[in-house]
């Protein structure tokens, strides 16, 4: 039997539609809520594909019952006929409908544009009135422990924060190189031009063993020295060379540092080779209270010093440290290389510039510092008190003629009972800050929240301190703890 093809007419018109680039506008609603018009390109009027369909859909000839398949069986009207599928279509855009849509199209796409303008044209002219009417500085102002304003490119020479290279070279206008000769040995150090008419600052501990003295300018040429004077406490010497029209260094404020900020020091380490190297660094601490010991250990003095990690070495004392705005905010004078048995990197010491200018001041118009008050250097603290070290449950008597003190492990007549470990109080003096607040017998337990178990404890933590400060102490007294505000005093010299 002569095999019988069937065609779907709607599945042909419809695909042939989608085919027919002039096919009628129209949109599938299930899927696009939008009409999308397409313009056709043949003059043949548009209709709707719902009508199409339709038509397709009656024009299927109906099969007949009394016609077998290939295999003799019998077709029935439900297995011949193919399923016919339905589709949703909105109706037709007519061309009219389209133009006006794409005319809205237009006119929305003009208004973008011309927000888009405006608001282009403002930025531009708010760029230009802050160029030209704006500030011409820049200020940045930060807030650590205190607040302060840092200048950038104010176009102002003396207030200018300026790079690396170009504070080191301000700097290095400004540095010496010090020869010192003596019977024993030759040695170098650093100083700093004071004045145009060569006033030059520099360590006491430079000058001490005599000279003579010579003085290294930055272009190399080599004057000899005098000595005007110096203050060992304070560790500052005035040398004086004959010459005029020297650059001289210009000074910043030490009162006004912060940890944190970028220093630079400038000298002549080891030898006259390396005169006017540098170092750059970071101020650690922008005060730092120093114990100067004698040879047996005992504090004589204290100074107020500048701590830094700016490279410094045998040489660099009496070279400046500064800030990179060229300024000098201090003066080199001592590094922390071994301290009970360790070595240390990067703990390094310079003088406080606005304390060397007051003695070197005094020292060019008296040749001495007799101030009243030394801004560097006091000597050693005190609490105003002597007193032993006691371990809890014992009974000790102190000798008050020779100083010796006596323990017991049981109670002995004129014996005092210790009930913790801590500095028991001997004497009190009557000028000290102690007077009148502490007794004789009380035990004392802590001083500023340290645990005190020697008197060598009370000592250091008394000499963390300037005169005038106040620590807090902690005590027991007749069984019972007892807090105390006492006010550090300085020893006689």
């Amino acid at each position: 039997m002569e095999e019988e093809k069937r065609e779907n007419p709607m599945q042909n018109e419809i695909e042939d539609g989608a085919a027919d680039p002039a096919a009628p506008c129209a949109a599938f609603t299930a899927s696009t809520p939008e009409e999308e018009c397409v313009e056709p390109e043949s003059d043949a009027p548009s209709s709707a594909v719902g009508e199409d369909a339709a038509d397709a859909e009656e024009s299927i000839p109906e099969a007949d019952p009394n016609e077998a398949g290939e295999d003799g069986k019998e077709l029935s009207p439900e297995a011949e006929a193919p399923a016919t599928p339905v589709w949703d279509f909105g109706s037709g855009a007519s061309p009219d409908a389209c133009a006006a849509k794409k005319e809205r199209n237009k006119d929305g796409t003009k208004r973008f544009y011309r927000v888009f303008a405006i608001v282009a044209a403002l930025c531009f002219v708010a760029l230009v009135v802050t160029f030209f009417l704006g500030n011409t500085g820049f200020k940045i102002v930060r807030t650590v422990e205190k607040e302060r304003t840092v200048f950038v490119h104010d176009h102002d020479e003396s207030g200018t924060l300026l790079s690396a290279q170009e504070a080191a070279a301000r700097v290095q206008n400004f540095t010496v190189a010090i020869s010192v000769n003596t019977a024993e040995f030759t040695g170098v150090a650093s100083g700093i031009i004071y004045t145009e008419d060569g006033y030059i600052l520099t360590n006491h501990h430079v000058v001490e063993n005599g000279g003579p003295f010579q003085v290294m300018l930055p272009d190399g040429d080599v004057l000899d020295a005098a000595l005007i004077g110096s203050n060992e406490a304070a560790d500052v010497a005035v040398l004086k060379i004959n010459a005029a029209g020297l650059t001289p260094a210009i000074f910043g404020d030490s009162d006004n540092l912060l940890a944190g900020d970028a220093v630079l020091a400038v000298g002549t380490p080891a030898n006259l080779d390396y005169a006017g190297a540098v170092a750059f660094g970071r101020i650690s601490a922008p005060l730092h209270i120093m114990k100067i010991t004698d040879t047996n250990g005992t504090v004589v003095r204290k100074m107020k010093l500048i701590q830094t990690d700016a490279g410094v070495n045998n040489g660099n004392s009496g070279g400046p440290l500064a800030d990179y705005y060229g300024h000098v905010i201090g003066m080199i004078n001592m590094r922390l290389s071994t301290y009970a048995g360790n070595t240390f990197i990067g703990i390094n010491f310079a003088l406080p510039i606005n304390g060397v200018k007051t003695v070197a001041d005094a020292i060019i118009a008296h040749g001495s510092f007799d101030g009243a008050k030394n801004p560097i250097a006091e000597n050693a603290s005190m609490i105003g008190f002597s007193g032993y070290a006691v371990s809890a449950g014992k009974w000790y008597l102190l000798d008050p003629e020779s100083g010796k003190v006596e323990s017991s492990d049981s109670e002995q007549s004129g014996y005092r009972h210790a009930a913790r470990d801590g500095v028991m109080v001997g004497s009190v003096l009557d000028t000290g800050g102690a007077a009148g607040i502490l007794l004789e017998g009380d035990l004392i337990l802590r001083i500023n929240g340290l645990t005190m178990l020697r008197i060598q404890d009370v000592i250091a933590e008394a000499n963390r301190h300037w005169s005038g400060e106040s620590v807090k102490i902690l005590l027991l007294r007749g069984g019972a703890e007892l807090e105390a505000e006492i006010v550090i005093g300085e020893k006689s010299a």
